[in-house]
C-alpha cells in the first residue's frame, strides 16, 4: 500500500508542476491533448489514452 500511495502522491506533484508549467493537459509523449473526460477521471493524468497503453504494454 506504502508503494502505491507514494507513485500516486508523485503523479500528482507532477501534474501540480505541469500546471505550473502551462503543459497541464498536455500528453507528455506525443503532445496531443489528453481527453477531458480522462482528466476528470485522473486528474494526474501525464499521457493520452493511445500513449498510455503503449506504455503499459512496454510493461
Amino acid at each position: 500500500m506504502l508503494t502505491v500511495a507514494t507513485a500516486q502522491r508523485g503523479a500528482v506533484v507532477a501534474a501540480l508542476r505541469r500546471l505550473d508549467e502551462g503543459s497541464y493537459g498536455e500528453c507528455v509523449d506525443c503532445g496531443k491533448q489528453v481527453p477531458e473526460g480522462r482528466l476528470e477521471a485522473r486528474p494526474e493524468a501525464a499521457r493520452c489514452v493511445q500513449c498510455q497503453s503503449r506504455q503499459e504494454r512496454r510493461r
